[in-house]
């Protein structure tokens, strides 16, 4: 028979999987009744094994082409990924409706005695594991332990396995044929990968030294320490590292964590001991402390004590800071200002924004500290506050003889804005006046005069 004979009967044969796959996703699988699920796992086992002597015929013929989508697609390998998964979903859902019963030897309880009714236990699905390495040694652990309980073989770990697996990790099992020893293959894959001990400890201990401090007493971040600390020293504990002799460091650390109260209270809690303490008593000190916070926050708002009352901020907008005179923001006539500009006091009801916008990017702030206005070079500067018709001294919306601020340029002592020197200097360069303070004087006058013409 012709190789492509074989495919379309292959074909046949992989929809029935296919089928079954879209079952598990959407979740038929996981409400079937068990007589449903034993006849479903029945045929697929029958299906695959024909789909197994149909592709090894497939690889046989003479007139095989590696050019078809069949090769080229990984087609027999996707469908025995598919193939495990199902599998393994049918396995589940039966082994969820009736449980394995344990073996009398066991329990170490003879046939003939009576025993106790026990409820039924839930059953204990495998861990998930999506590539932390952080999650790796958890993740080993319970995995290790769920397969000894439940005495599977290696068949029934594969399966197990490649649901347990995802994201990278998933990546070093998918193209693992599910045989007699697959199973080995693919943790070892895991192990080679992950079981990095140097990368392991080294992962743990800056998850436990990046612990941040407390920024309030409670409960949440006082359960927060103690419980990375504790994951922490369980996963190093596994990875043999001696955390028993850890104390003084784990201690001087995790004190140097909490707030200043609880840190207080701590040192209070020692008493007049002069040894150091021990990591269990910090532990239980703790302990107590999340639990005395629980109940309070239970029943008033939390409020740290050792922060002063909360007092109302009142925003007061400067018109002249002390190093860069600023445009007053006032909009009255001359006549109505005092003669002190230091400060500009904003009405009632209004100091969450000056009284008028920025004249270069309308935003509420003043033009002296506008982003956008420091972004622009010195001849733009000058550009947009002759086109504006702003004040050469101090930036403001009104004309350079109505302006009443003292301040002077911090470059040259002239009466022009700092801001502005630069523009004005390469001008002066160019064929105007000195660059005295008179003379720069006149100049912004003449400016002004003709801004204002």
């Amino acid at each position: 028979m012709s190789c492509n004979r074989y495919l379309t009967a292959q074909e046949i044969l992989l929809k029935y999987v296919r089928d079954l796959v879209q079952e598990v996703y959407d979740g038929i699988i996981s409400v079937c009744n068990v007589f449903d699920a034993e006849a479903k796992l029945e045929a697929l086992e029958q299906n695959w094994s024909k789909i197994r002597e149909t592709h090894d015929k497939v690889l046989g013929s003479k007139d095989l082409n590696a050019e078809l989508p069949y090769f080229k697609e990984y087609v027999f390998t996707t469908t025995t990924a598919q193939y495990a998964k199902v599998k393994g979903a049918l396995k589940a859902r039966i082994n969820e409706l009736e449980p394995r019963p344990l073996h009398n030897s066991t329990l170490n309880v003879s046939a003939t005695e009576p025993t106790a009714v026990r409820p039924q236990l839930p059953v204990i699905k495998p861990p998930h594991f999506h590539g932390d390495i952080l999650q790796w040694t958890s993740f080993k652990t319970k995995f290790t332990s769920v397969m000894t309980k439940a005495g599977a073989d290696n068949v029934e770990k594969m399966h197990f396995l490649l649901q347990s697996v995802h994201g990278p990790a998933a990546t070093l099992t998918e193209n693992v044929d599910i045989t007699d020893g697959s199973f080995e293959t693919a943790w070892n894959a895991l192990l080679a990968r992950y079981e990095n001990k140097r990368v392991l400890i080294t992962s743990q201990l800056n998850k436990f030294f990046g612990m941040p401090k407390m920024t309030s007493r409670s409960a949440k971040e006082v359960n927060s320490i103690l419980n990375t600390t504790t994951e922490v020293l369980s996963s190093l504990k596994t990875l043999g590292s001696p955390t028993d002799q850890w104390d003084q460091l784990v201690v001087h650390s995790i004190s140097q964590r909490l707030d200043s109260k609880t840190r207080e209270d701590w040192g209070l809690a020692l008493g007049a001991s002069t040894d150091y303490p021990a990591f269990e008593r910090l532990k239980n000190f703790l302990q107590g402390r999340a639990r005395a916070l629980e109940s309070m926050e239970g029943r008033t708002p939390v409020t740290p004590r050792d922060s002063k009352p909360e007092k109302k901020k009142v925003t007061v907008y400067k018109t002249l800071p002390v190093n860069v005179h600023t445009a007053s923001v006032n909009t009255r006539a001359p006549s109505m200002l005092s003669n002190t500009q230091s400060t500009a006091k904003p009405s009632p009801g209004n100091t969450s924004r000056p009284q008028s916008p920025c004249s270069c990017c309308a935003e509420s702030h003043f033009i002296a500290s506008c982003p956008k206005l420091h972004d622009m070079a010195p001849e733009e500067r000058y550009k947009m506050a002759t086109a504006k018709r702003l004040c050469l001294n101090c930036l403001g919306t009104h004309q350079v003889e109505n302006c009443r601020s003292q301040r002077r340029c911090r470059q040259c002592n002239a009466s022009h804005h700092t801001l502005l020197h630069a523009a004005l200097q390469a001008d002066d360069e160019r064929g105007y006046s000195s660059p005295s303070s008179g003379s720069q004087n006149s100049m912004t006058s003449q400016l002004s005069t003709n801004l204002s013409a």
